[in-house]
């Protein structure tokens, strides 16, 4: 065996060590703005995974004012401003089941209120009927939040 021979096995070699290395791992799947972890057995089962979030925080006084993308399509793993308006929205249909966070995490919670909510895992803020479309400007400076306010302000 030359030199040539020896570089070309340990290649193959290598790859080899990849390919199996990589089939016992679990396979990071992007979705959104969250990384999901989910082993591979779990991916035919169709159980839901928790998308891992990083130390962001999201609350009605930060979104108020900001623009909101209605027409972006909400799904498992996003975050900000438009899922924390999604959660509200869903929260007020619904007040007396299953109150979600409304912390501007599109987790399993908000995937599941959603689809007994509305039907569908996904959504843009622009298809939600318009008695549900409640906004942000109840968070503006100068407004008073009353009892009868949408949602309440996180600290």
């Amino acid at each position: 065996m030359n030199k040539r021979d020896i570089n070309i096995l340990s290649v193959f070699g290598i790859i080899l060590i990849l390919m199996i290395f990589g089939l016992t791992r679990r396979r990071k799947i992007k979705v959104g703005q969250a990384d999901i972890l989910e082993p591979v057995s779990n991916a035919m089962s169709g159980q839901c995974v928790e998308p891992v979030f990083g130390d962001v925080t999201y609350s009605g006084y930060d979104c108020a004012g900001n623009f909101i993308d209605e027409s972006k399509t909400l799904e498992l793993g996003m975050q900000g401003c438009e899922v924390l308006l999604l959660q509200t929205r869903l929260n007020s249909i619904e007040p007396n089941q299953d109150i979600l966070p409304e912390n501007g995490f599109f987790g399993c919670s908000t995937k599941a209120k959603l689809t007994r909510v509305v039907g569908t895992p996904t959504i843009s803020l622009n298809n939600m009927q318009p008695d549900e479309q409640t906004g942000f400007n109840e968070f503006r400076c100068g407004t008073q939040v009353n009892n009868y306010s949408y949602m309440d302000v996180n600290e």
